[in-house]
This record gives C-alpha cells, structure tokens and sequence, in this order.
C-alpha cells in the first residue's frame, strides 16, 4: 500500500502505480483537511478523482501526526485543538469531526481519532491514553453509524463522496503494556469493531518490541488488521525519491519490509 500522504505517491504517477499492481492508498486525514481542504475534494467529487486515484484508498485519523506536533497540540476530553503547522491557524479535530471529513472524502476505508504517545511511556500515561482513545472509538462509531444512513448534518457540503459504505478501523493504543493492548481489542470487540489498525509502533521503541507487540495478539478473532509502522513507511516514501532527484549508477532493492501491509484475517 503506497504512500499518498497528501494526495499524491511522490515522484510515482497512477499509471505507474497500477503498472506495479497498487490495488490501495494511504492518505493523511490531517494533511487534507487542512490543504487542500474537504470541499476543494469535495467539488472534485471525493479524493478518488481528485488524485486520479480509481484504485481502493485508506485514511488514518491524523493522531500520529498530533504527536508528532506535540508542540503545536492541546488534546482534551472533547478532541484536539492544534495549531496548523501551515499557516498558525487554530483548528480542531474531533471524534466526530475526524470521521465526517473522512466520509465526505469518499475513502473506502477509515480511522479513528486516537491518542498516540512516545517511547518510552509510563503505564499510568499509557493507561490514559488508551481510555481516551476507547472513548474516542465509540463517539466514532456512533457518528459513523450515523452518516452512513445519510444523516449528514449539511447535504450541500458535507455528503459521502463514496456511495458504497467505507470500513471503519478501530486504534489499538495500550503503550508497550501487552496487557492493555489486548484489553483494547477487546474492549474495540465489545463495541462492535472488526477492524483494527496498531497505533503507537515506531515511535522510538527497539524493533524488537514493536515486533513482540504485533505478535502477542489473538488475531483469530479479528476479521481485518492493519500494521502501522511509520518509522519503515517513511524510508519506503523518501528513499525512492531520495534516489530519482539524483543521478546514480546503482540499483537499489528494497527489502519488503519497508512497505506497508494489510493483512487481512477473518473469522471462522
């Protein structure tokens, strides 16, 4: 699943995205909804179209991103309200807010608001992240629940630019405790979640520790499961254009574990 953070793989175009068999995109609800904004994609008739993307597209919720601009972020019960890294404005992402951008983009499948923190992170801190998070998750699966039957709160401007219903993907947050990540998956079960993205890897952790926590849960009940790993997303995006900016004589071949999965397990 490339890298379309913005709209657009860098330095690829679609035709040589679907040459190499992309059936799938990952956007960034933050970066969009802050340039070029939700009805700039809207009037282009979602962010399909407006990417010449025909091809499947994910957004995550823009939580990681509130971590990394930690400074520029006040996150609260009700949301997080941040400072644009644009141009200073205040903006405010909510739970709901979160998941009506991402309707109204017309994405096939969608995130919700969560909380993130850095390695390492006490257990207590851990622990309130992970709550905030799960409380997030059900205000996000009622506000979904709800447009997806057409209950959207401004038809003119705010409509699903996708007519087929998204996925929805609940966050597991839990810190580096196994114990409260697999209370998340739980908890997410309970609510009605069956899929799941990890939050909080590659954020400073030993490689060996984020491949403890991928591994420790009982994905047999899971029906979807996405792995998040931004720190091997990042090479996969920059190096390929590290490399096409200058003149070289060697060939490079990435290791397959730079690029982003979805592995999909359902339940039997």
């Amino acid at each position: 699943m490339p890298v379309a953070t913005q709209a657009s793989v860098k330095a690829v175009g679609g035709d040589d995205l679907e040459a190499v068999g992309a059936k799938m995109l990952l956007a960034n609800t933050y970066h969009l909804v802050l340039r070029p904004g939700i009805e700039t994609i809207q009037m282009a008739g979602g962010l399909g179209n407006f990417m010449n993307w025909k091809g499947g597209i994910l957004t995550d919720s823009g939580g990681f991103q509130v971590m990394s601009l930690a400074h520029l972020a006040k996150i609260g019960e009700e949301g997080v309200t941040f400072r644009s890294h644009i141009d200073g404005s205040l903006e405010c992402f909510t739970p709901e807010s979160v998941i009506e951008a991402q309707m109204a983009f017309g994405v096939d499948a969608m995130s919700c608001l969560d909380v993130c923190k850095k390695y390492p992170v006490e257990q207590s801190e851990a622990r309130g992240a992970l709550e905030l998070t799960l409380r997030w998750a059900k205000r996000s699966k009622e506000k979904f629940e709800s447009l997806r039957v057409g209950e959207f709160p401004n038809p003119q401007t705010l409509k699903p630019s996708n007519p087929q219903t998204p996925m929805l993907f609940g966050i597991i947050q839990g810190g580096f405790d196994k114990n409260l990540r697999q209370e998340a998956v739980e908890r997410m079960l309970e609510m009605g979640f069956r899929a799941f993205a990890y939050g909080g890897l590659s954020v400073g952790e030993p490689k060996e520790l984020t491949w403890d926590i991928v591994c420790l849960l009982g994905m047999s009940k899971l029906e979807v499961s996405v792995g998040i790993f931004p720190a091997l997303i990042r090479n996969a995006l920059v190096i390929p254009v590290k490399i096409t900016r200058a003149p070289i004589s060697a060939i490079f071949i990435m290791p397959a574990s730079f690029f982003f999965t979805v592995c999909f397990l359902y339940t039997t």
